[in-house]
């Protein structure tokens, strides 16, 4: 019964990989997300834009669909902060200065629980990252964005 289970196990396995490169396959070739390494979360996204109306950033971020990738956004339009929460992570926007030539904001995933080698929700986090991206390229197709390493703190359980 041993070699019978363990042929089981690595079955179950091989289609739940399966199933999973197929929907990051399907959700790249739609534009939902970009492939990126398993430790995107790791970095801040500096976006700078030409100057512009901080209404249109507001416009914009406000307008992506949550719902479909099951995230809830709270904004300070004033402040121009934005605050996401995912199913096991948080991440925020904010503008970070704005001048006549040009705007920057800074995106960050605030927290994360881990699996193995990546974020537990990575393809979530991915869909807010790339919608996000994109906004910001509807804004102004000449947005460049800046990869910053984060600096932060993990926590380890005893058992």
């Amino acid at each position: 019964m041993g070699p019978a289970l363990l042929i089981v196990c690595i079955g179950i396995i091989a289609l739940i990989v399966f199933f999973s490169l197929k929907k990051n396959q399907q959700l790249t070739r739609e534009g939902k997300i970009i492939s990126r390494p398993p430790n995107f979360a790791e970095n801040a996204e500096i976006f700078t834009l030409g100057n512009t109306d901080n209404q249109a950033v507001f416009r914009e971020i406000s307008s992506i669909n949550y719902d479909e990738m099951s995230v809830k956004m709270s904004a300070d339009g004033s402040m121009q902060q934005f605050r996401f929460t995912g199913k096991c992570w948080t991440a925020k926007l904010s503008q970070q200065s704005c001048d006549n030539s040009s705007c920057v904001y800074r995106f960050e995933f605030t927290q994360w629980k881990m699996n193995d080698y990546a974020p537990k929700d990575a393809l979530g986090m991915n869909m807010l990252l790339t919608s996000v991206e994109k906004a910001f390229l509807r804004i102004d197709g000449n947005t460049t964005v800046q990869n910053v390493r984060l600096e932060y703190r993990t926590k380890h359980n005893l058992i």
